[in-house]
């Protein structure tokens, strides 16, 4: 995939990250793997050379990859409703795979030239623990996601902001609600 971290328009071809993420689906939990390339097309092949992760994946895939969210309106890139289709069984897929853990390969994999994949601090890796969202989001167990902490506190927000989170037939109590706040502030 392309991402722009300059918006949708980006500030030129080069401004777009071409990025993968590759999860083996032959271990239990599965395991993921991330990558970031120079940019160029969006083809896999070996060989491609690796970039420095520009930032933290773990901030936003704490467990792997769970939705492609295109910007289906986008007047840059139309989709057909075959690919909308595709997208969604591709969605569906995703959200099946139960636990996802990072590939070994992320915590020996740190240079002083790029961003960690992950924080390891004890502020950073905080868990939250609000009832609710601990239904999903735990290490084991029916629907297991793995629990969130401090480094996904943009993710977090984007996704109670877009109404992404709590999924539908999920609600926060008002008391769930004060302590998630709280915890997004730091507290």
């Amino acid at each position: 995939m392309n991402q722009s971290h300059h918006g949708a328009k980006g500030l030129g071809q080069n401004s777009w990250d071409r990025l993968a993420i590759v999860v083996d689906k032959t271990q239990s939990p599965k395991r993921a793997q991330f990558y970031q390339f120079e940019p160029g097309p969006l083809e896999w092949k070996d060989g491609l050379k690796e970039a420095p992760f520009k930032v933290s994946c773990f901030m936003c895939h704490s467990n792997g990859p769970r939705a492609i969210r295109p910007n289906y309106d986008s007047p840059l890139n139309p989709t057909a409703f075959r690919e909308r289709v595709k997208i969604s069984y591709w969605n569906l897929r995703m959200k099946l795979y139960g636990r996802v853990l990072p590939h070994r390969i992320h915590a020996e994999k740190v240079s002083s030239l790029e961003r960690p994949f992950q924080f390891y601090s004890s502020f950073e890796t905080e868990s939250l623990k609000v009832k609710t969202c601990m239904k999903c989001h735990k290490d084991s167990g029916l629907f297991a996601r793995g629990f969130l902490s401090r480094q996904q506190i943009p993710t977090i927000k984007f996704m109670l902001e877009s109404g992404e989170m709590p999924p539908v037939g999920f609600t926060l109590s008002q008391d769930e609600k004060s302590q998630l706040e709280k915890y997004l502030e730091g507290f």
